[in-house]
């Protein structure tokens, strides 16, 4: 599954056969829940074909509340598949100036069993800092 990035609605690129899984971008079309509910259909049919490791690569500039409960339901399904043997960790960047949307993830984060890597991104030259 790929979808080009808009100035509203995020890059996608979800690929089985080369494991990657990747949404970064805004994100925050009025019917944004159409491209999670694509993205949770290639995740329930997708991942149980994956033998690799996938890691989940989110890299949001700005999110609205609905995609933000579209996370919530695709992170949930991720967990899932990690609890039966699928070999995945989601990597969450975040801006340095937001630590809002990392609290919310660090308390989201609590609740699933997937590993979880925080990642700052520190400036505009794309240096990154790793909080697991």
């Amino acid at each position: 599954m790929y979808r080009k990035q808009t100035k509203s609605s995020p890059f996608v690129n979800l690929s089985a056969k080369n494991c990657l899984f990747e949404i970064k971008g805004s994100s925050y079309k009025d019917d944004i829940f159409v491209l999670y509910d694509d993205v949770l259909k290639w995740v329930k049919t997708e991942i149980p074909e994956i033998r690799c490791e996938l890691k989940c690569v989110f890299n949001f500039t700005v999110f609205n509340s609905v995609s933000f409960k579209s996370l919530i339901v695709i992170f949930t399904e991720l967990n899932n598949f990690y609890k039966r043997g699928k070999r995945i960790e989601i990597h969450w960047y975040y801006d340095k100036d937001n630590e809002e949307d990392l609290e919310i993830m660090e308390e989201f984060k609590e609740f699933l069993e997937i590993p979880f890597k925080f990642i700052q991104n520190t400036s505009a030259d794309n240096t990154y800092i790793v909080k697991s």
